[in-house]
């Protein structure tokens, strides 16, 4: 996995696999060609046109499933539930078969599976009323006792038949013997014989979401579990002295060897991990590591991934332990991305070479940032990326530290947050003038975002930390200037009165307010491309229809995609995500598969 690759698409299986090494039974020119034109062809078939495909013959359905059915999702749907059980059947099959099926095989075309069971598929499924599960277990909300007797029934039900049957088609290698990716994000128990079903199968990537009762350690002959992705988040149910440490210490061990990325998120107090007394692993591959609140018996687990030739780092805990591992293991060459609240000031001294920094979390003091942390990143020659905050504290941005950013001169895109974030205040009364005067060396800026910014209500009002909450009309907006409220008709006074009625003249005000403090930006920086500010999104483009080409800023609509900024600014899990899944087969598709 490369950092340029911010999500996984798996490719269908191959022809010659999908089909379990048969030869194809249509005489058919196209069957003749060489097996990589053949997948470039299919590959340029559109979706839409492959249930056609599927009725051509056998070995047209079989390619054909190769794509329906490359990503699947089981969620206890009808779709889902009629999957399982034809899966199920293949394994039977193949038992009776002596491994092999008759017809070539849905199982074959699975490469990546995700295990989900969603509560309100259920609910529509069996239009039943509300409820809830929880680290497997069943909650009621204020049902009537047949309601509750049948919500316990399918409780029993997906836990002793459907997701038993669900584990032995995962264990199975012939059942699904291209199985790539495994998202286990399902609150059940899994037992220490899956794990060792898992860790002999053909499975790559992993991601374990669940809760654990039972501590154990996954013993194999012999000890190797060729993983390349693995994304452990157990939730310990274990009694309070026990433990998950040995647990996750034999998996790492297991998989050490071949380990890519290694996302490790735990929340438990008290579970603290360690590699004991016995010689630490070596991660010879591992190039992306994210760590989230975990707990450290002591630096053995740290010092073993230190050790390792990491390019993404990311980090969100903070420990005594952490800060002397870090602080000590001086130079990762291979280093390029970093994120953590408060590093130790020696780990940044010896990593100059670091291109993107993410200090998410205002930890560090005013005092802190402007005396030691960005000097530090001055001296720094190929950074191009930060993400950089003042405490909550700070209702303004010392111009001192504004000036110190104008130094970073690699700087392509920064991010900026200050003041409150945690709730609907706002306490950062920005000074645009400002952060255009002292940032303005910054030539090669790019993107531009300011987290925390909040402006006045009024030119008169002193009350800013309310201003994207009190989103009222003002006389200005409803033409009524200089006219006592008492003045105002009732009709237009609600909207100066009502923040949910005023809100489109607010709109329309700020996203106004915004777009003219961007217009002077794109006459600063010549190549910005991209800011956020007043929390709405800015693009600006290029006009070159003109004599000499035009810079214009146009805001775009917010989405998840537009307004990402973790992604943009961050190194979190997701830029490195290979368990992205869609949704699973349409009915159209399902009720194809036995064909």
């Amino acid at each position: 996995m490369t950092t340029n690759t911010p999500f996984y698409k798996l490719k269908a299986v191959g022809f010659d696999d999908v089909l379990e090494h048969r030869r194809p039974r249509a005489a058919s020119a196209l069957f003749d060609l060489p097996v990589e034109i053949l997948r470039l062809i299919f590959e340029s078939v559109e979706s839409s046109s492959l249930a056609a495909l599927a009725l051509v013959n056998r070995d047209c359905c079989q390619l054909a499933r190769s794509r329906q059915f490359v990503d699947v999702r089981v969620d206890y749907s009808n779709t889902s539930e009629a999957l399982i059980r034809h899966l199920g059947s293949e394994i039977k099959e193949r038992e009776m078969k002596v491994g092999f099926n008759l017809l070539p095989s849905l199982g074959a075309c699975i490469r990546r599976l995700t295990v989900s069971i969603d509560v309100g598929t259920i609910r529509q499924r069996m239009g039943m009323q509300k409820a809830a599960f929880s680290n497997n277990h069943w909650h009621g909300l204020n049902l009537d006792e047949a309601e509750d007797s049948r919500w316990k029934s399918i409780f029993t039900a997906i836990n002793e038949s459907y997701l038993p049957l669900v584990q032995a088609i995962i264990c199975s290698n012939k059942t699904l013997p291209h199985l790539d990716t495994l998202d286990w994000r399902q609150p059940s128990y899994l037992s220490q014989d899956f794990y060792n079903a898992l860790a002999c199968s053909s499975i790559q990537h992993l991601k374990l979401c669940h809760p654990i009762n039972k501590t154990f350690k996954i013993s194999l002959s012999p000890p190797r579990w060729p993983l390349r992705t693995l994304h452990l988040e157990l939730a310990s149910e274990l009694q309070e002295k026990e433990t998950t440490a040995m647990l996750c210490a034999s998996i790492l061990r297991l998989c050490a060897p071949s380990l890519e990325t290694l996302v490790w998120v735990h929340h438990r107090h008290n579970d603290r991990q360690t590699f004991g007394d016995s010689p630490l692993p070596k991660f010879p591959c591992l190039r992306n590591l994210h760590i989230q609140m975990l707990e450290l018996a002591d630096r053995s687990i740290m010092d073993a991934f230190l050790r390792s030739k990491l390019v993404n780092f990311n980090l969100l805990l903070e420990t005594r332990l952490l800060n002397e591992a870090l602080g000590s293991c001086g130079k990762i060459s291979t280093l390029k991305a970093f994120s953590s609240s408060q590093p130790p000031f020696s780990f940044l001294r010896a990593n100059t070479q670091l291109s993107k920094l993410d200090f998410d979390c205002a930890v560090f003091s005013s005092e802190s940032l402007e005396i030691h942390v960005l000097p530090i990143l001055s001296t720094f020659s190929n950074l191009t990326s930060l993400r950089i905050s003042w405490p909550k504290s700070c209702s303004l941005l010392p111009e001192t530290g504004l000036r110190l950013m104008g130094n970073l001169h690699t700087i392509k895109q920064l991010c900026i947050s200050c003041g409150r974030l945690r709730d609907w205040r706002r306490t950062w009364k920005v000074d645009h003038t400002a952060i255009r005067q002292h940032l303005s060396p910054l030539r090669y800026l790019q993107r531009l975002a300011l987290i925390g910014d909040t402006y006045s209500l009024r030119a008169d009002s002193l009350n800013s930390e309310r201003y994207y909450v009190d989103t009222f009309a003002t006389e200005s907006d409803l033409g009524y200037s200089g006219v006592p409220l008492d003045g105002v008709p009732s009709r237009i006074r609600r909207l100066m009165l009502d923040p949910k009625l005023g809100k489109p003249f607010w709109e329309k005000r700020h996203k106004e307010m915004m777009l003219a403090e961007g217009k002077q930006y794109i006459d600063v920086f010549p190549g910005l491309e991209w800011i956020y500010l007043g929390q709405r999104v800015m693009c600006i483009q290029v006009d070159n229809s003109w004599m000499k080409s035009r810079r214009t800023v146009s805001m775009v609509e917010m989405t998840k995609k537009t307004a990402n900024l973790n992604k943009m600014f961050g190194i979190s899990p997701e830029n490195h995500d290979r368990f992205r899944t869609r949704n699973v087969p349409s009915k159209d598709e399902t009720d194809d598969i036995t064909s």
